[in-house]
């Protein structure tokens, strides 16, 4: 069970420090929460040595929809239900299969590493505060104003807001490695079609830890595929774990998921 809520937490630390614009006066204990994450994740300053794009940082819905089958996965191997473990990572393969040539274009370098190849694919994407930004009356206005643009389905908008009042602000993203990730997931279907239920668990087990949460300042937020990114069923603008946009309802974290 210590195993299954690792991957709860790990995603859980984007919603506790994600801003909801719908409440700009939010308290400062959110924006330092949020500095630990940038420290964390070594966040990028303004001046990247990477490739970047303007746009806002779009999350694959199928990446999440595979994640959540594979933790669904891992609970009823617990159970014994090994046929239901099976069909939910076949589900989960499937669903990477079929959007392969979407999700590439979505794929952001690991601008801590210093490599330009694009290996890791955001499955969810929040805006949150960054090192010094402290939430009051003078930014309130700017804060509602991209909060309301966030819920409209416009988060270029948002940033462009964002910007031209020059508030410290991240886009925090949580990433999985592809490639790590769909082998770790057939090594899983092998282990089960074979019997060896221990040895899925382990893959399934270093699939969900290779998840991790990075920021990066507004103005550096990096590039994704080649740079010609658009809007597709494959893609989500905003939110995703929980929605957090003005309006939008909490949601638990996938850990919760049963």
């Amino acid at each position: 069970m210590a195993q299954r809520s690792k991957f709860g937490r790990k995603l859980a630390v984007l919603m506790a420090s994600a801003a909801i614009l719908a409440s700009p006066m939010a308290t400062v204990a959110v924006a330092a929460e949020n500095a630990k994450v940038a420290e964390q994740s070594e966040a990028a300053k303004p001046e990247a040595d990477y490739a970047t794009q303007d746009g806002y940082l779009k999350a694959s819905e199928d990446g999440l929809h595979a994640l959540r089958a594979v933790h669904q996965a891992r609970a009823e191997l617990s159970e014994g239900r090994n046929d239901a473990a099976a069909e939910l990572l076949d589900e989960a393969s499937s669903t990477l299969g079929e959007a392969k040539g979407e999700l590439a274009q979505l794929l952001v370098a690991d601008t801590s590493g210093g490599s330009d190849e694009p290996v890791f694919l955001p499955v969810d994407v929040q805006i949150g505060y960054g090192e010094t930004f402290v939430p009051d009356e003078s930014n309130q206005q700017v804060l509602s104003e991209a909060g309301a643009q966030l819920q409209a389905q416009e988060p270029d908008k948002a940033l462009d807001t964002l910007r031209m009042a020059e508030l410290d602000m991240q886009v925090i993203a949580a990433l999985v490695p592809l490639e790590q990730t769909s082998a770790h997931l057939a090594d899983a279907q092998k282990a089960i079609g074979s019997g060896d239920t221990d040895s899925a668990q382990a893959s399934l087990a270093a699939l969900e830890e290779g998840v991790m949460v990075q920021g990066w300042n507004i103005d550096a937020i990096p590039r994704q595929g080649d740079g010609s990114v658009q809007q597709s069923s494959a893609a989500g603008s905003a939110g995703g774990l929980d929605g957090a946009v003005p309006g939008a309802s909490r949601q638990e974290a996938p850990a919760a998921v049963n």
